[in-house]
């Protein structure tokens, strides 16, 4: 539904024997080992929108110097906020972030008819997401504010990025673009704006996502997250994550791989170039530019896992 936008705090249910990359097995397996382990959430709570900021202030205000830190999810097409929520969680918790992780909820219709509406929905979205990630740098504390973007939801934070442009001081940590369901021309445009705002700005692609795939013909032009061709941004490190199968549509990498958790750990922990990270290849598009291919552990050894 569209309107002002809710805030609040949410509790979650997660059991330790939950798969990493999971939001919990899959019913037949928890049926087989006689176990519900699926993220669940337990209690939400409104805030007005000034507590939140707070709320997040006085966490942090807790935390160890280094550690004083915000992961942002900015969901993609056909997602709940309930869902939204449970993926939050699972990524603060695989990705051990030290800090606080929130998320934006754009509306979606959550179906799969719902293409057209979500992607009207998104674009409506942007005065209310600069808000939230403007007040975040500006009122949190956080030493670093990181971002995952995934899927429609990079539509949003493209634009979002310019307007940010505006006010030069603010930085964002790591800028983490997955599965990015944007016109390739325009984003190699609008994301020229990425380098100037973060530490470092990574974006994954696909030559197998299959509902980038179906975006491709929707549009009849290529997609920032797929590939061929290869979409490079001068400043932007493009890691080809093609190897990566690990659901039908191949769409959901970013938080379902073991590989790539491991390897978006390590940026938002330490910041390493795609040379100091394991099991990234140098390759070059056809047009001569540079990027990375992460290899599987038959091709490489395994990236390591995240450090406390």
């Amino acid at each position: 539904m569209r309107g002002d936008a809710f805030f609040g705090t949410v509790v979650y249910r997660v059991p330790n024997s939950r798969p990493n990359g999971t939001l919990g097995s899959p019913w037949h397996k928890q049926i087989a080992k006689w176990e519900d382990d699926e993220i669940t959430i337990k209690e939400t709570n409104d805030l007005a929108e000034g507590s939140l900021y707070n709320h997040i202030r006085t966490n942090l205000a807790n935390a160890p110097a280094g550690q004083k830190c915000v992961l942002v999810y900015i969901h993609g097409y056909k997602n709940s906020i309930e869902c939204s929520a449970m993926r939050a969680a699972q990524l603060a918790i695989d990705l051990e972030v030290p800090g606080v992780t929130a998320f934006y909820s754009w509306p979606s219709k959550d179906a799969a008819g719902g293409y057209t509406a979500d992607a009207a929905s998104v674009e409506a979205s942007e005065k209310h997401v600069l808000k939230f990630l403007e007040r975040m740098l500006d009122e949190t504390g956080a030493e670093k504010v990181h971002v995952i973007a995934h899927s429609m939801g990079n539509r949003v934070m493209a634009r979002v990025a310019q307007k940010l442009l505006e006010k030069p001081d603010r930085r964002f940590g790591q800028i983490i673009l997955a599965a990015a369901d944007v016109d390739a021309e325009a984003f190699e445009d609008l994301a020229q704006a990425y380098p100037k705002l973060s530490e470092r700005t990574t974006l994954y692609v696909s030559k197998k996502d299959m509902a980038l795939e179906a975006s491709n013909w929707v549009h009849d032009f290529p997609r920032a997250g797929y590939m061929p061709p290869v979409t490079v941004v001068p400043n932007i490190d493009t890691v080809e994550v093609t190897s990566i199968d690990v659901s039908v549509l191949r769409h959901g990498y970013a938080a379902e791989s073991e590989l790539m958790l491991a390897d978006i750990a390590a940026l938002t922990r330490t910041n390493p170039a795609p040379r100091e990270r394991g099991g990234l290849r140098i390759t070059r598009n056809e047009r001569g530019q540079t990027f990375w291919t992460m290899q599987t552990p038959a091709a490489s050894p395994a990236l390591p896992p995240p450090k406390p």
